[in-house]
């Protein structure tokens, strides 16, 4: 019985890549900022995966790892945070290889501060994220097989289990990463 259910899984696997739109890839985003003795860096990574649909809508699900980090005068303060996100994107305009699409995002995650200074550091406990965004994008495609990919900021709201925000980043936030389509 083991034997048919994986042999039931392997074919239909094997059929539904066969004819598939999935793609494969991910983003990378450095910040750094100066302003009156402080200085902020931020890092993320975000693997990612999808399929499409149509030529005009996808789903998919991207991990990100994001860690930001604020110096003052010795003092340093940050956050780690993780997230799961899953998206439907849909394309509105292409314009030959250029498309100008929009994700609607959930995020799911995990956020820990941290402080420290030369006396002693601090670590809090991990703490719930979500959120809900629309985020507007553009995809360049290379080539059949590779696209370049860059989200700019989003619209949203995001919060823990006692706070929440609306959020409008439409300037401050950019990601670029590179795609394999299948």
């Amino acid at each position: 019985m083991k034997k048919i259910i994986i042999s039931i899984l392997a074919l239909a696997t094997i059929s539904i890549s066969a004819n598939a739109n999935w793609y494969a890839g991910g983003g990378l985003a450095f910040g750094f900022s100066s302003n009156n003795g402080t200085s902020n860096t931020t890092f993320g990574i975000a693997p990612e995966a999808g399929y499409k649909f149509s030529d005009k809508c996808a789903a998919g699900l991207s991990l990100d790892f994001f860690v930001a980090s604020n110096a003052y005068s010795g003092e340093r303060m940050g956050s780690f945070q993780f997230t799961v996100n899953p998206y439907f994107r849909y394309n509105f305009v292409q314009f030959g290889p250029v498309t100008l699409f929009g994700d609607a995002v959930v995020a799911l995650g995990t956020t820990k501060e941290f402080a420290s200074s030369k006396e002693m550091s601090v670590s809090s406990s991990p703490a719930f994220i979500w959120g809900v965004s629309v985020q507007p994008g553009l995809s360049v495609a290379i080539n059949d097989a590779w696209s370049l990919v860059g989200h700019i900021g989003g619209i949203g709201y995001a919060g823990t289990k006692n706070t929440g925000a609306f959020q409008i980043n439409l300037l401050n936030q950019f990601s670029i990463g590179i795609f394999r389509n299948f």
